[in-house]
């Protein structure tokens, strides 16, 4: 995404003059790595309001989960190789475009149910109970600091804006966790609702936000 369409210079441009804003984040963090940006730079910038960006991915896991990833995208970055390896030992190998396009498509359908599911059990506590309660402290912390008021914004992930967002669930049990550690919370699904979720992708193997999605996120 060209630095003038990320959410942070758009944000600003919606802003104003009068506002300065200043991009804290890094790629691949998770919460706990936010919370500890924010105690690191906010006495050095003084800064008097914090937006923590949350996406689905932002909770650390147990060793199962992770091991589960393996074998799935994550709706982000579209791992073919995993398709690549799959059609090297189904029948339809070698048989014509058709059938292997056919026979791709119902595999990346399949993947996609227990990617979203693998997300669904991140925030369960039968799964990944430990990670959850610290998920809950590293909110509190934000939460609780006098010098800077911290909100909180879900951000959803790039897939089924069209219909029901497939991970609304998650967006609702993240909502209740942070308003109860005393967070403000922003959800952004509602503002993608109904887009065509291949618009909103940088490209068909990167379905990180493009410049569009982060004009529609930059305006909510």
């Amino acid at each position: 995404v060209p630095i003038e369409k990320t959410l942070s210079r758009q944000t600003l441009r919606l802003l104003g003059p009068k506002y300065e804003l200043m991009n804290m984040g890094s790629s691949g963090w998770n919460t706990q790595q936010e919370l500890q940006s924010i105690e690191y730079y906010l006495p050095i910038v003084h800064a008097t309001r914090a937006i923590v960006v949350f996406t689905a991915n932002d909770v650390e896991v147990t060793p199962e989960l992770e091991s589960r990833q393996t074998f799935i995208n994550d709706l982000i970055n579209i791992r073919d190789e995993h398709l690549a390896r799959h059609e090297e030992h189904v029948w339809y190998n070698g048989h014509s475009r058709l059938l292997r396009f056919i026979g791709g498509s119902l595999e990346m359908r399949r993947i996609g149910n227990e990617t979203i599911q693998w997300y669904k059990d991140m925030y369960d506590e039968r799964h990944n109970k430990f990670n959850l309660v610290n998920f809950s402290r590293y909110l509190k912390r934000m939460a609780d600091r006098t010098d800077c008021e911290v909100v909180y914004v879900l951000y959803p992930l790039m897939e089924g804006l069209e219909e029901e967002y497939p991970l609304a669930e998650v967006h609702a049990k993240v909502a209740k966790m942070a308003e109860a550690a005393g967070l403000p919370v922003l959800d952004l699904a509602p503002a993608f609702a109904g887009q065509k979720t291949r618009d909103m992708w940088v490209h068909d193997s990167d379905h990180h936000p493009n410049g569009k999605a982060q004009a529609i996120a930059a305006k909510a």
